[in-house]
């Protein structure tokens, strides 16, 4: 196929260049292959829309990512949209772990009970319920095929409609309830479905679901957080009879009307049985089945549950043992499909393959908590420091990291075993000029004394100190303060970016490492801990050279032409002196053309100049009436309205 369409023309697929080529051919196959339309995802106004696997309801806003949402637009034909770019990302578990105190309720958590323990150090204590449980819970009728158990789902149905009782049909999928809608369509079984594809009446099915002879059918959706109350809702009844009327004796006439006749529903209910509950299979996970379970027999109510099982689930297909036994065992030729096959081993069975199947996703999990737990502690580092940069230490944030760059020169390239002629001079002054925009003439240096490389270092350090104070010296703190916050945070946040689509590659690839007898996470910890430190290294080095470059006259100039309600073009400033585009926001010439001493010269030229905006005179009082707060103050003091005349009359007013 790849040869017939001229993919690839002269070298093979697995060369070097065709590296992006194979990632995209998996992620089609992938797509076409392990996804199935309305199973894990559905098409919807035009949309791929990813189904929650445990909830059944669709995740709006959610994308897979590299590439594998655009195979599956491609596969359905709909329009390809750009992929999504991941900002930030953290797992459940270390985002709960953040808070100081935890716990929860929940009515499944016994099943899960070791995995509590062992992630948070929580137990998990079972509290009896309110009122005695008389849901009666069926055992499971386990059918050789799966059309066999559709005909005794609808059978059993059939019966319970007979007898008015309320009935609520648990699928595993989309494509599951569609297939059981249909079987009760051709029988002749008034219903409603409840999936991912009519999410909008969700409530209104939920409220019909409890009256009598209902038959619903529901994915995971039903399965939890729902109230079922048989004879109906009083509550949407009520608003739908009440609407408009406000007479109180008319009010009260139709709540009590309405108040016995949902008893008198519930009544009929609760003589046919309660609420029926028909798992139409098991879930991989006996957590998902118990909360399908807990719909019915709420609060005391009467209810019934019993799970339908074929030996062609997906959970016995994959992950039972010896199916093809059971069936020469307990099958007989020509034997109705629609009859139960009963036998304790068939229990065991299906208990040990959904046991299987938790310990097989608890290993996972645990497995991908080691790994969130590498990029969780850069995370602390990084949102440790994004914190201090807004609460207002950017300046020390600034200068620690001026200090730390300039030490991660020195030691690349200076060593303090080795004489002065063996150091990196000359590659050292171009990345302290890159960076800084200074002169620093080492060699000289280092013929007037003897130099170490700690000596060289504080050397460097003041003359930076001295370019910072140059740079900054006409503009005032709140200038600097905000132009430091800006970049710092601009940069750090497109590195922790690039940070993480670096670390999720990484992952991906990483358990090739098994083959070289090497433990993967082992591997992952020392590959990311290089990243980290390449990633902090990159930023301190385009932040600073960010700073340097900027031109403190035009700045300040523009500064002080904004309003308050400018803060997005004041963003767009600072933003704008990303190194590609320094020329058309702070210089007339490149920084290669115009030294530090020369904008400086220039920086005082232009101060000189008369300034014929704010016409004040020694013998004219100056106007404040119409002084935005952001201006320069008409006094000429230098500083802005705000911090100078204006804080005095906020004062006065006080």
């Amino acid at each position: 196929m790849i040869q017939e369409s001229n993919i690839v023309q002269e070298a093979t697929l697995f060369d070097a260049k065709n590296t992006m080529l194979v990632h995209h051919l998996n992620q089609a196959l992938k797509a076409r292959f392990m996804f199935e339309k309305n199973i894990d995802y559905i098409v919807h106004n035009e949309e791929v829309i990813i189904i929650d696997e445990f909830t059944g309801r669709m995740k709006k806003g959610s994308r897979y990512s590299d590439g594998l949402h655009q195979a599956l637009e491609a596969k359905e034909g709909v329009e390809i949209e750009p992929e999504n770019q991941t900002l930030a990302s953290i797992t459940f578990q270390n985002y709960f772990l953040m808070y100081k105190k935890l716990a929860g309720m929940t009515g499944t958590a016994m099943t899960e009970s070791a995995e509590f323990q062992e992630t948070y150090s929580l137990p998990v204590v079972c509290i009896p319920t309110h009122r005695s449980v008389r849901r009666n819970d069926l055992d499971d009728e386990i059918f050789a095929t799966f059309s066999g158990k559709i005909k005794a789902v609808v059978q059993l149905v059939n019966e319970c409609r007979q007898r008015q009782q309320p009935v609520l049909v648990g699928t595993s999928s989309i494509e599951k309830s569609e297939i059981f809608s249909n079987a009760f369509k051709q029988a002749g079984i008034p219903h409603h479905v409840l999936n991912a594809r009519h999410h909008e009446q969700e409530a209104a099915i939920i409220e019909r679901a409890g009256l009598p002879g209902a038959v619903t059918i529901a994915t995971n959706m039903a399965g939890r957080g729902t109230d079922i109350q048989l004879g109906g809702a009083i509550g949407s009844e009520l608003a739908l009879l009440l609407k408009n009327i406000e007479d109180q004796e008319v009010i009260h006439r139709i709540e009590q009307e309405v108040r016995e006749k949902v008893q008198e529903r519930k009544e009929i209910a609760i003589q046919a049985g309660g609420l029926y509950i028909v798992g139409t299979e098991r879930h991989e996970s006996r957590r998902i089945d118990n909360q399908l379970r807990g719909r019915s027999g709420r609060q005391g109510d009467p209810g019934t549950s019993k799970f339908f099982i074929s030996l062609e689930d997906d959970l016995m297909r994959v992950f039972g043992s010896n199916i093809e036994f059971v069936k020469r065992s307990f099958l007989k030729d020509n034997q109705d499909d629609s009859v139960p096959v009963t036998h304790p081993w068939l229990t065991r069975n299906i208990e040990k393959a959904q046991g299987r199947v938790e310990a097989q996703h608890f290993e996972r999990r645990k497995q991908l908590l080691r790994y969130a737990q590498v990029l969780n502690e850069h995370r602390k580092v990084i949102y440790e420091t994004r914190n201090d940069l807004l609460r207002e230490k950017a300046l020390e944030v600034f200068q620690d990291t001026q200090e730390a760059l300039v030490h991660n020169f020195i030691s690349y390239y200076t060593d303090p075993k080795k004489l002065p002629d063996f150091w990196e001079i000359s590659t050292l002054k171009e990345s302290i000029k890159r960076v800084f925009q200074i002169e620093v003439d080492i060699q000289q240096w280092i013929e007037q004394e003897v130099l170490s490389p700690d000596i060289l270092e504080e050397r460097i350090l003041s003359c930076i100190e001295h370019a910072y104070q140059k740079q900054t010296e006409i503009l005032d703190t709140e200038l600097v303060q905000y132009m430091v916050q800006n970049i710092l945070l601009q940069t750090l946040d497109q590195e922790w970016t690039k940070h993480l689509n670096v670390m999720s590659h990484l992952r991906e690839g990483i358990h090739l490492r098994s083959y070289g007898q090497k433990d993967p996470l082992n591997e992952y910890k020392k590959e990311s801990f290089t990243l980290f430190k390449h990633m902090i290294l990159e930023w301190q080095e385009r932040s600073l050279t960010q700073f340097y470059n900027i031109d403190p006259s035009k700045l300040l100039e523009k500064w002080n032409s904004m309003y308050d309600d400018d803060m997005d073009e004041k963003d767009e400033l600072i933003e704008g002196a990303e190194e590609k585009d320094l020329d058309n926001f702070y210089f007339e010439h490149s920084p290669e053309e115009i030294s530090p001493k020369e904008t400086r010269k220039k920086v005082e030229q232009d101060d000189e100049k008369p300034d014929l905006d704010i016409g004040n005179t020694k013998d004219q009082a100056p106007d404040y009436s119409s002084v935005s707060r952001n201006s320069p103050c008409p006094c000429q003091s230098g500083r802005r309205y705000k911090h100078c005349h204006g804080s005095m009359e906020e004062d006065a007013f006080l």
